[in-house]
């Protein structure tokens, strides 16, 4: 298992993250996700064997947020 933590530009509520949290949930080998809508924060659990971290931020910046290197 391995673990990432973006920082996320434009999250501001709870659509946000709802949209964020659906969009990452939806990728194959994803086990977890979670939004610090204060902090700014997404942090994920997930299979590296079946994803990586540049499709998880894509997924993220598909909805519409900055992911912030």
């Amino acid at each position: 298992m391995s673990y990432v933590q973006f920082d996320v530009e434009g999250m501001s509520c709870h659509n946000c993250v709802n949209a964020i949290d659906t969009a990452l949930l939806k990728i194959e080998g994803v086990h977890s996700v979670q939004i610090d809508l204060e902090k700014g924060t997404v942090t994920i659990d997930y299979d590296g064997s079946k994803t990586d971290e540049s499709a998880l931020s894509l997924a993220i910046e598909l909805q519409g947020f900055d992911v912030i290197e």
